[in-house]
């Protein structure tokens, strides 16, 4: 006897509604740069976005306000970048390790090596083209804005294996 009995029809509509989103999000052209347009001209709403360099995806994100968001890419506030930070880390070969004393904060304030490649990491990100398509989060409470976000880092390559930034690994 089966304890759980999957609805196939809801899954089938939420992966519908997925697929119809993202050929809504790579078919949008990228509009501006992350950094080119204050305030950004996305919309103060939840959704989805992806962050490209030339011709290629880099990153994949999803938010509650795809404005605020955009804004903390930009931002010199370590706490706020933290696309900025997984760059650093990687260039300054400072891996997140979730122990106490290695926060980006800390990083920043004490290590010239990783306050630079953070700069740098900024200005590259600031020179990043966006596309994002607006997901309502009340949508099955988040479920198809976060189904959208992996769908999209897969399809798109945007995964760490594939040299892309998303990375969805437990800490």
């Amino acid at each position: 006897m089966k304890e759980f009995a999957p609805d196939a029809r809801l899954v089938r509509a939420a992966v519908d509604d997925v697929k119809r989103k993202f050929d809504r999000l790579v078919n949008m052209a990228p509009t501006f740069r992350v950094s080119a347009v204050r305030p950004s001209p996305a919309p103060a709403k939840p959704g989805v976005y992806v962050l490209s360099e030339g011709k290629r995806a880099r990153y994949v994100g999803r938010t509650g306000d795809l404005r605020a968001r955009l804004a903390d890419h930009r931002s010199s506030a370590v706490e706020r970048a933290t696309l900025a930070v997984k760059l650093a880390r990687t260039a300054a070969r400072k891996p997140a390790t979730y122990r106490r004393g290695t926060s980006a904060r800390k990083l920043y304030d004490n290590d010239p090596a990783f306050r630079a490649a953070f700069h740098r990491a900024r200005a590259r990100i600031s020179t990043m083209w966006v596309r994002y398509v607006v997901v309502p989060e009340d949508e099955d409470d988040g479920v198809r804005q976060a189904l959208l976000e992996i769908y999209a880092a897969v399809a798109l390559r945007t995964l760490q294996s594939d040299g892309g930034f998303n990375s969805f690994t437990n800490h």
